[in-house]
């Protein structure tokens, strides 16, 4: 399950600047800087292949990883078995790289092959691979400038945060630093927010190489601070109850809940998948160390005052008994339960029909069967409720929701198109007055209601002294009440 904080939105007339730049910057660096890595890597494989230092190192490499695993002392326990299965199918290049990339296994062969291997033999190796170290990986971005445990450095404390493994990991961590970091940069101000993000990403590395001890294998990446960020945001809000977006398996929703509370649900789930994925390329330790980061940069900030943190009050809350169904509700949905979820919440709308946010999480649920009739109903109640409490963006986003989900025009209530037609036209939105006009080509059950909406499109165009669209809805309105209905109407596509 995801859990994201959601409680400030995005302000663009004051953007978050600060956040934009850092984005750029680790955009710029991978794009830029980093995309000679494939290459560096590419033609040190071709070296170590032609010199045959695979055939010579494999074995090596293998006893080395299960003498390791015997003590204890790495948890790689899948690796030896992808290495004898690569040999077996004498996949030359991918044993290659499985033993370049290890650059622990490296510094142990520097120490100990001259214990195992004939002087000459040892001589030659260190010669090659040592040409394959200074010619093309101690150019790789992340061996000359990634944090590695055994040498940290102070400047690779803040230059690994603005290095990325690959563009999959880029973007994630780009996504998750732009949904933060806009709330956090609004909290704590520009200047405050850059220092604190560089503490959080330094501190997340010191943290990791407390760990991980005398590792060479570089970590990289945006995480740890980004981590960071949320340990300050909940911090920040301490235990006024905030909203987050959650994800499970199919569905999303908002909750709210005391910004606190969510901390150590972070940090138990990044210590758990460290216990039992301690093999994965992820680093967990970074990110628990993050947020322990942010939390403690944020107590030792607060003799200054931050932008001021009120959240409206949980009115849901003040009552136990439907507390009690709703966190019963969101319970099913977190199980995947979603039958139950379903029941439950339509049982919570027609109980507390004045409660906000429940027909959006019914929604939510409806959703993902929109063949059936209760779809409809629940996007019926939400438009007109979102309507009448002038949430109009709300209702736009189920109106485009539901066209994509339904094909079928007729399946759609015509007034639906109608009604978000003239709303559209009062909010200035032309452009989707117009397609909930195209819409309603398709579905209208009689020609008054397009006769309505050619006027109204007519005369809204007429005032933005837009004559040629004007004309040609006032046409079309002179049309259909001239002839059989539907004889004259224009197709959707030439309106």
């Amino acid at each position: 399950m995801l859990i994201i904080p959601a409680e400030r939105r995005l302000d663009w007339r004051r953007p978050p600047i600060v956040t934009l730049l850092l984005i750029l910057v680790n955009v710029a660096i991978f794009f830029g800087y980093q995309r000679h890595d494939g290459e560096l890597w590419r033609q040190a494989l071709d070296y170590y292949l032609q010199q045959e230092l695979h055939l010579l190192e494999a074995p090596e490499y293998r006893d080395y990883l299960e003498r390791r695993i015997r003590l204890g002392q790495d948890s790689r326990s899948e690796r030896p078995q992808l290495l004898e299965e690569l040999i077996q199918e004498q996949n030359h290049l991918a044993v290659s790289a499985l033993i370049l990339s290890d650059r622990d296994f490296t510094v142990y062969l520097h120490q100990e092959a001259h214990r195992f291997w004939h002087e000459e033999t040892f001589s030659r190796w260190q010669e090659q691979r040592s040409h394959i170290d200074e010619t093309w990986l101690n150019h790789v971005s992340s061996f000359r400038f990634g944090l590695i445990p055994a040498d940290v450095g102070l400047d690779d404390l803040v230059v690994y945060q603005f290095l990325h493994g690959n563009f999959a990991h880029l973007l994630g961590n780009m996504i998750f630093l732009f949904l933060l970091g806009f709330a956090v940069e609004a909290t704590l101000g520009k200047f405050r927010y850059l220092l604190s993000y560089l503490a959080c990403g330094a501190i997340s590395g010191l943290f990791y190489s407390l760990i991980e001890g005398g590792s060479h294998i570089p970590l990289v990446g945006a995480s740890g601070a980004i981590s960071g960020l949320m340990g300050i945001y909940v911090t920040t809000y301490r235990l006024q109850k905030i909203r987050f977006f959650f994800w499970a398996g199919v569905y999303f929703n908002y909750f709210r809940a005391p910004a606190l509370w969510l901390l150590p649900v972070w940090l138990g789930k990044e210590l758990l998948d460290y216990w039992q994925q301690h093999s994965s390329n992820v680093a967990y330790m970074a990110h628990a160390g993050g947020l322990i980061a942010g939390c403690a940069l944020t107590i030792a900030m607060s003799r200054w005052s931050p932008v001021s943190t009120e959240v409206e009050e949980d009115e849901d809350a003040e009552n136990l008994a439907f507390r009690r169904e709703y966190n019963a509700a969101l319970e099913a949905v977190s199980q995947v339960n979603l039958d139950q979820a379903r029941t439950r919440f339509r049982r919570l709308v027609e109980q507390h029909p004045d409660k906000p946010g429940l027909l959006e999480h019914l929604y939510h649920l409806e959703k993902l069967e929109p063949g059936k009739p209760a779809y409809i109903e629940c996007a019926d109640r939400l438009i007109g409720s979102a309507l009448k409490t002038n949430q109009t963006e709300l209702a736009l986003q189920i109106y485009r929701d539901v066209r994509k989900r339904i094909p079928q025009p007729e399946r759609i209530p015509d007034k639906w198109h109608y009604r978000l037609l003239i709303t559209c036209l009062r909010e200035n939105n032309l452009k989707d007055a117009e397609a909930a006009f195209q819409a309603l080509q398709g579905c209208a059950t009689s020609a008054d209601i397009l006769i309505d909406a050619c006027q109204a499109l007519a005369h809204a165009f007429r005032v933005r002294k837009m004559s040629g669209k004007a004309d040609h809805y006032e046409n079309l309105a002179g049309q259909l009440s001239q002839g059989p209905f539907g004889a004259t109407a224009d197709p959707a596509g030439q309106v």
